[in-house]
């Protein structure tokens, strides 16, 4: 598989959380994921759903915790949309595991 194959194949992915080195950790899991490349970061849901919206990513990996608008009300209303992007969470809180599903 060549590069552009791969360029070709990779999940547009979406980071969101309002921890910058939480975001900056992803990140730099994702660059050694040749199938997946990000296409943008968030750092709160309102911002989350906009970018979501322009990016249109096959992917989202979310926080649950944030301000204003938290994981579960991006989930929510990313779920709402005619090509909703798979949604992974992304938390250091395991009492939100439930909660997630």
């Amino acid at each position: 598989m060549t590069d552009s194959d791969s360029e070709q194949i990779a999940l547009r992915t979406l980071i969101v959380d309002d921890e910058p080195l939480a975001v900056e950790r992803v990140q730099v899991i994702c660059a050694e994921i040749p199938s997946v490349r990000v296409v943008g970061t968030a750092s709160d849901g309102a911002a989350a759903l906009r970018l979501a919206d322009k990016l249109e990513p096959d992917l989202v990996l979310l926080d649950m915790t944030m301000p204003e608008l938290d994981g579960l009300g991006v989930a929510r209303k990313l779920a709402e949309q005619d090509q909703a992007p798979v949604v992974i969470f992304v938390t250091a809180h395991d009492h939100f595991a439930v909660e997630a599903f």
